[in-house]
């Protein structure tokens, strides 16, 4: 199992794959010296091989003399990457695992069948850090983002999702 999902992996994280996402949806975005196929590769390590740890994998990869960047320009990067480019490399990954994935028996009942059902989920990044030393200076917690998910429940995949950097805009 663990071999098929770095398969997969691998597959949805092609370097020609990411750079056809990357040229789509970037905004105004640009390559540099550390490219979106590399933030991807790195960040796909930090969950893998360092338990999330996006600081562990830049200096693993710094150390391999893989990274040409320093770790902050790494997190200026991810910080930097628009929405756009986010949902893009979503709904273009998960419609190349579509093309590979195998039927499997459907969890959805016999008379939904017909029907693409989905499950929706919506979280609210609370308690952010006041790191802006305008907000400070205010009491009580800081609201930040917020991310809604489609998932397939035919299929287990995640189909869309939507996002807003105000945690207080309107669902």
């Amino acid at each position: 199992l663990a071999e098929a999902v770095l398969q997969a992996w691998g597959y949805v994280t092609e370097e020609n794959f990411l750079s056809g996402v990357f040229d789509r949806y970037r905004g105004r975005s640009y390559v540099g010296t550390l490219g979106f196929d590399s933030l991807v590769r790195l960040t796909g390590e930090a969950l893998v091989e360092h338990a999330g740890s996006g600081n562990r994998a830049f200096q693993q990869a710094d150390r391999r003399g893989e990274l040409e960047v320093t770790s902050e320009a790494c997190y200026g990067k991810l910080r930097r990457i628009p929405q756009s480019l986010s949902h893009g490399f979503l709904v273009e990954s998960t419609q190349r695992l579509r093309a590979v994935l195998v039927k499997t028996a459907s969890a959805v009942p016999r008379s939904l069948r017909k029907f693409e059902v989905l499950g929706v989920d919506g979280k609210k990044i609370k308690r952010a850090a006041k790191r802006l030393v305008a907000a400070r200076k205010f009491q009580g917690s800081v609201l930040g983002g917020k991310a809604l998910v489609a998932l397939c429940l035919r299929t287990g995949l995640v189909v869309a999702m939507s996002s807003d950097l105000d945690g207080e805009a309107n669902d």
